[in-house]
């Protein structure tokens, strides 16, 4: 995506500007914490991008046009492999006005619908279908639950990997300047020219940032009125802030001073000691933030018995799920653990360290402690006791 971005800056604004923008997209702190993820966000990000780049390329490309305009479609297509429909309509949210703002309509005679639509039919279609062959009942949870009522249910209780996030109405506005930290600082001192820069949107360089000002916020329009949303929702804009900040900021700034300078160059250090941190962190205390992974603990049960069975006491853990191969039980029950003695395989259990010492008396005397790992505490069967006794 950075790259991308970069030979699409390069191209209409210059080299020194597609280097600036590249670099305050990658230290922004969604993207940068969004692309360590294990999500599909970033890749639905990467297709409206490419999507949005190549429909301005085909509006103001000559030979190239059709090109550009299926590349649109390809983005398309990543977008509704990665997340679903949602990358199509937030696309068209930004795409939409703009047209009608430019009255550039006319121009879409010549785009390519129909090699474009066969195109993103081709890379979708098949997998769509085989996912419903494969699961069947998968289109209709995807496409009404993930599309429809986690959109319009707050709290929605049937997200099969997930939960709901019921938020306050209009919160994703907020989210967005928290996630372009800490260049949405930078926005702050434009703020006193934003009448001309508007009326610079809707009439000069062919709506180059009008362009870039729809694309920012058109995620932030279609979640403003969902009942659950994440900071992450805000990420298909982030591009388009960052080539908007630099874009506007040259023009209406022009050469930086010694106080921008300066204010850059701290922000550059800031961002570049809180990655460090969180390098060595991850490092040398993997324990204190990465909360959310089990890979350690499974290892862990795993070097005691390859075919452990393991078991975790409260909610379900993705993470465990995925480690084991989906080999991985839960339960909350607190009875003790004889029942287990008889299923003919080693088994550890998984304890969360708030609570372990009210659940552990229940283990009985067979299961002894292998260790902490984040907030959960490791117990594994020991049969050399076992067979003592």
């Amino acid at each position: 995506m950075l790259s991308l971005l970069f030979a699409w800056m390069r191209r209409h604004r210059g080299p020194d500007q597609a280097l600036v923008v590249t670099a305050v997209l990658a230290s922004s702190l969604m993207f940068f914490g969004a692309s360590a993820f294990v999500m599909t966000d970033m890749v639905m990000v990467l297709g409206t991008t490419l999507s949005m780049i190549g429909f301005y390329n085909y509006m103001e490309d000559g030979p190239s046009r059709s090109t550009w305009g299926r590349w649109f479609f390809v983005g398309i297509a990543i977008g509704l492999l990665a997340k679903g429909p949602v990358a199509l309509v937030i696309t068209v949210i930004a795409l939409v006005p703009w047209l009608a703002l430019t009255g550039r309509w006319r121009e879409l005679r010549g785009f390519p619908w129909l090699s474009g639509l066969l195109i993103a039919a081709a890379l979708t279609l098949p997998w769509y279908i085989l996912a419903e062959i494969k699961t069947p009942g998968f289109l209709r949870y995807f496409l009404i639950g993930e599309h429809f009522q986690r959109f319009v249910v707050p709290g929605w209780q049937g997200d099969l990997y997930g939960s709901g996030h019921e938020q306050p109405k209009g919160l994703i506005w907020l989210y967005a300047g928290a996630t372009f930290l800490p260049w949405s600082l930078f926005a702050l001192p434009l703020l006193p020219r934003a009448a001309s820069y508007v009326k610079e949107m809707t009439g000069s360089d062919r709506g180059w940032h009008s362009y870039l000002a729809l694309w920012v916020v058109a995620p932030l329009i279609l979640f403003t009125p969902a009942a659950n949303i994440l900071p992450a929702y805000a990420l298909p804009g982030l591009p388009a802030a960052a080539v908007l900040l630099v874009s506007l900021w040259t023009q209406g700034r022009g050469r930086p001073g010694w106080w921008a300078r300066s204010t850059v160059f701290m922000a550059i250090v800031f961002v570049g000691l809180a990655f460090l941190s969180l390098t060595i962190l991850a490092r040398y205390q993997p324990g204190s933030i990465t909360y959310r992974s089990e890979r350690r603990l499974v290892t862990a049960a795993q070097s005691y018995d390859p075919d452990v069975q393991i078991t975790y006491w409260g909610g379900r853990s993705f993470s465990a799920e995925f480690y084991t191969r989906g080999r991985v039980q839960f339960t909350k029950r607190t009875a003790t653990s004889d029942s287990r003695a008889d299923n003919g395989l080693r088994d550890a259990v998984a304890i969360p360290a708030s609570i372990a010492s009210e659940l552990v008396p229940f283990l009985g005397s067979r299961f002894d402690p292998a260790g902490r790992f984040g907030h959960r505490i490791l117990f594994v069967e020991n049969l050399d006791r076992e067979v003592t006794r």
